[in-house]
């Protein structure tokens, strides 16, 4: 199976381009700067959400920044590990 055919609808472009690609990422180097540019453009998002009634692009970005939180988490934990064990 090829990216193309993992890839999913892009139905938020707005920041669903960059959720992705710092969800996808498996370099623990690029991680944290993917994940900086996707909380940022959900905030932009947000941001331009204020007055809109948009129920379901809303919860889609409570459950992306609950993994985004997770996957930050998970590498601070896996950084702290090495560097443990290095010590």
């Amino acid at each position: 199976m090829t990216f193309r055919e993992l890839h999913t609808p892009v139905r938020y472009p707005a920041w669903q381009r960059e959720y992705e690609a710092a969800v996808l990422e498996l370099d623990p180097g690029k991680l944290h700067g993917l994940l900086m540019n996707a909380r940022a453009a959900i905030a932009r998002r947000l941001e331009s959400l204020k007055h809109e009634n948009l129920p379901d692009e809303r919860a889609a970005i409570a459950n992306a920044m609950i993994f985004l939180r997770l996957l930050a988490r998970g590498a601070a934990e896996e950084k702290n590990f090495f560097r443990n064990e290095a010590s």
